[in-house]
């Protein structure tokens, strides 16, 4: 699954790390939650319209790991 392979990368990712590779709109606001919220972007490769969610600091590893939960529910 694609996101098996993107979930441990993400974790190390910071905000130039993210800047290199979308265009995020902080002004476009589409969402939020327990996690954090959710920015309209473009990915910078692509062209494409895309969604970052970024997640607080201090709740990334709760969420990898009910992520990872799920996926394997699935598989």
């Amino acid at each position: 699954s694609v996101y098996k392979s993107i979930i441990p990368a993400m974790s190390e990712w910071n905000l130039s790390d993210l800047a290199s590779e979308y265009d995020v709109d902080y002004s476009k606001l589409l969402g939020w939650g327990g996690f954090g919220n959710v920015y309209a972007a473009t990915d910078r490769h692509s062209g494409r319209p895309v969604a970052i969610k970024l997640i607080q600091k201090e709740k990334l590893k709760l969420w990898i790991e009910v992520t990872r939960i799920e996926l394997s529910e699935i598989n």
